[in-house]
């Protein structure tokens, strides 16, 4: 590989490597875009130049504008990068290896009482499209716990089956 380009030289191969590997759109386009943020903060050096220190620098600063998930992330993908310079030969060792990821909570989502579950389905108008489109809804919400992208990801039902595809993360 060419390393003449510094870290933004290297990030359209990782980018490659990260599609091959078969990871969602998505996460390649963040995992992409935090490495060139990383780049840019580091004046585009090469990569065997670049310390613990340089990535922790990074992560104190982008915690102060953003959440700890997404510092998290943000910590993966630059260990995912760094890791593939290692396999690809480009570096020699791993500075992200003595870095811990940040720690967070995940807030759970309030739920619904069965009995408030029940007072949505009765408000939905079956008779009309909008309300069965809204009664469907709800109940694939309930029964399923499919996320919102999932849940809009949805085709036509299988009316033979009684299915519905849904395609999300997991």
């Amino acid at each position: 590989m060419d390393t003449a380009g510094g870290l933004s030289g290297l990030v359209r191969s990782f980018e490659l490597a990260l599609v091959v590997e078969g990871l969602r759109p998505s996460t390649v386009r963040h995992y992409c875009s935090d490495t060139r943020r990383f780049a840019k903060r580091t004046n585009n050096q090469s990569p065997g130049k670049v310390t613990a220190g340089d990535i922790r620098e990074f992560i104190l600063e982008y915690r102060e504008t953003r959440a700890p998930k997404t510092v998290r992330e943000m910590q993966l993908a630059l260990r995912k990068f760094f890791r593939f310079l290692v396999s690809e030969g480009e570096i020699a060792r791993d500075p992200t290896a003595s870095i811990k990821l940040m720690p967070y909570r995940v807030t759970p989502q309030p739920t619904y009482s069965e009995a408030e579950v029940k007072q949505l389905l009765l408000v939905c108008e079956t008779r009309t499209l909008t309300g069965a489109r809204d009664r469907a809804i709800i109940t694939v919400l309930y029964d399923t716990a499919v996320r919102e992208g999932e849940l809009v990801s949805m085709g036509l039902p299988d009316w033979d089956r009684a299915r519905v595809k849904v395609s999300g993360k997991t």
